[in-house]
């Protein structure tokens, strides 16, 4: 009898143990949004667009399923944060004024990694920065990042490397990349 009541107590106790351990991580991880980052032809951020109110933190948890991304916050002091992959970061940001903040990857990821970003829709009341920094010269120019292209598709023979480009000999000159493609650009030197 005494056997029998010793082996109860100790399935009771690790089936108990088992729900606290349980408890504990569900606890621990409630207020958290897990946000994945993958290079983009792999979906990219996800969630890539977030919500929260203004004065209120928002609690993120990064992580990269894939290479080392970086998470940054445009037009703001937010230092960027590496996201090795296997490994979270975890960030908290509180807002001061309601608005659209735009979040990105700092770190070159892939041939579309400009690709990489998503927005935090900030809500509610709140003073609006009336040191809004000017807009970024893309958008000062007009151009849509994701719009299509009439540029046909190069083939490039390999990978692009320097020594390829080096053995090339040309003297490039100084050029306005603000307002035409690489594409254009190659075009009008004759290539």
């Amino acid at each position: 009898m005494r056997k029998e009541n010793l082996a109860r107590f100790a399935v009771i106790s690790l089936a108990v143990s088992a729900l606290v351990i349980l408890a504990w991580g569900w606890w621990g991880r409630a207020g958290w949004v897990d946000v994945r980052a993958r290079m983009p032809e792999y979906g990219g951020w996800t969630p890539a667009d977030l919500r929260v109110r203004v004065g209120e933190p928002l609690r993120l948890r990064l992580t990269s399923e894939d290479v080392v991304h970086s998470f940054a916050i445009g037009q703001s002091d937010f230092e960027p944060v590496d996201i090795p992959p296997g490994k979270p970061a975890e960030v908290t940001l509180t807002f001061d004024g309601p608005g659209t903040y735009t979040f990105y990857c700092t770190r070159w990821c892939g041939a579309n990694h400009w690709r990489m970003r998503g927005t935090i829709t900030v809500t509610g009341d709140g003073p609006i920065n009336a040191d809004v920094p000017e807009p970024p010269l893309y958008l000062q120019l007009g151009i849509d990042l994701d719009a299509g292209r009439d540029e046909p598709d190069l083939e490039l023979g390999g990978q692009p490397s320097s020594e390829r480009g080096a053995s090339l000999g040309l003297v490039l000159p100084l050029m306005d990349t603000r307002s035409r493609s690489p594409y254009q650009i190659w075009s009008d030197l004759g290539a």
